[in-house]
């Protein structure tokens, strides 16, 4: 397999000159078929109650696009991220307002690779702490730049000072949403969106992430399980990823 440049928002746009119904846009800017594109529309505009303006995650993907972002890559994750957020609610017992952080960290925690590959995350962290447009309190903008800090690489630690600056709830949040975001990052390592949609499922001792896949994706599988360690610790289970063919 060979990854190569494709202008996704030319592609959009030209189906949208050609006439034909914008879900046929959303498809090639998801990387999903026509059903998922139009069921994700639909949980999106349930998710906010009557589908208002939701100025923090608008201004998070004006962040994300102004440091030339990798679009189809960070949609793939952020759907995946509120998809594990969704299934574990009965876990984390987490509400709405934690589930937009997790969206906001999702869509940016990839925005430092503006300035290079290494060290990424944690330029992403600064980058959210000192941007201006980003329409986030000072509380909820420093939860969202600690989860691209911690999308990968080390955990949330006391000894980092911002995450020691937090209230202890804070600090539980993070580590909550920090866990199910590297998961969601490692099931599109190859930045395929292979992954279609997933469903959850608690078996007490272990929590079974079951995957709906086009082909093989032992990459993904392999990715979500090595950084699955802060999920397994927050949530006290082992966690298995199990990759289902479409159609079966």
């Amino acid at each position: 397999m060979r990854r190569v440049a494709y202008d996704i928002e030319r592609a959009a746009a030209a189906i949208a000159e050609a006439g034909l119904p914008k879900d046929f846009g959303r498809m090639i800017e998801q990387g999903g078929n026509l059903s998922e594109v139009r069921s994700a529309k639909i949980e999106g505009s349930s998710s906010t109650g009557r589908g208002e303006s939701r100025p923090g995650v608008e201004s998070a993907v004006a962040l994300a696009e102004s440091c030339g972002y990798e679009r189809g890559h960070s949609q793939q994750v952020t759907r995946l991220a509120l998809q594990l957020f969704d299934g574990l609610r009965q876990l984390h017992g987490l509400g709405d307002a934690e589930r937009l952080l997790l969206e906001c960290g999702a869509v940016l925690h990839d925005i430092g690779f503006a300035e290079g590959a290494k060290g990424h995350h944690k330029r992403a962290r600064r980058m959210i702490l000192e941007a201006e447009g980003l329409r986030l309190g000072e509380r909820d903008r420093r939860i969202v730049a600690l989860l691209a800090r911690y999308h990968r690489k080390a955990e949330p630690s006391e000894e980092h000072a911002e995450f020691a600056m937090l209230t202890g709830r804070d600090r539980e949040i993070v580590r909550a949403l920090a866990g199910i975001l590297r998961v969601a990052d490692g099931l599109d390592r190859t930045h395929t969106s292979a992954c279609r949609s997933l469903a959850c499922e608690d078996r007490g001792g272990s929590l079974l992430v079951r995957c709906r896949v086009p082909g093989p994706a032992e990459s993904e599988a392999w990715a979500a399980k090595k950084k699955g360690g802060l999920l397994e610790e927050v949530f006290g289970r082992e966690l298995k990823i199990e990759m289902m063919q479409e159609g079966t």
